[in-house]
């Protein structure tokens, strides 16, 4: 919500599922400055019981912030070319060896996957798919695999 990035998100959501907190990578324990998960959890489940108003004003905030970005209309769909040279970008970023895109740190990045896995569709591009299961399998047993999830939006 302070508009810088990182991985893994945590979003802390009421039960209406209104967002009312997000962060980036919590410990697990409380150290350098930063608040363990544990520690988040209890300090949210406080705010939940002796400040409830302020969380639905946030979470009111929040949402209202984001109406916006539901309500873009989608473009034109890229054409093949464009489709291509995304598709030839991705794969010279590929690392063959790690799996993923480029450089360290090699966090999952299923949008990455996902394109991939819709170009294979479209092209009949073996190579694309191949990209998207070696990053996987570099991925498994150190994250839970993204793939079934991916598939559901294909």
């Amino acid at each position: 919500m302070t508009g810088r990035g990182g991985w893994p998100l945590t979003i802390i959501m009421s039960p209406d599922r209104r967002p009312f907190f997000a962060g980036t990578y919590f410990p697990k324990e409380s150290q350098y400055g930063r608040m363990s998960l544990v520690g988040l959890a209890e300090r949210i489940e406080r705010l939940w019981q002796t400040g409830r108003d302020d969380i639905d004003r946030t979470a009111d905030s929040v949402v209202e912030s984001l109406q916006p970005m539901s309500s873009v209309q989608p473009g034109e769909a890229p054409g093949k070319e464009l489709l291509h040279t995304a598709y030839k970008e991705m794969e010279r970023l590929f690392d063959d060896k790690h799996g993923g895109f480029g450089t360290t740190p090699k966090f999952p990045t299923p949008h990455h996957l996902t394109f991939l896995l819709r170009y294979w569709k479209r092209a009949n591009d073996d190579r694309a798919l191949q990209n998207t299961t070696n990053s996987e399998a570099k991925w498994l047993g150190t994250l839970p695999t993204t793939l079934p999830f991916i598939l559901i939006f294909l």
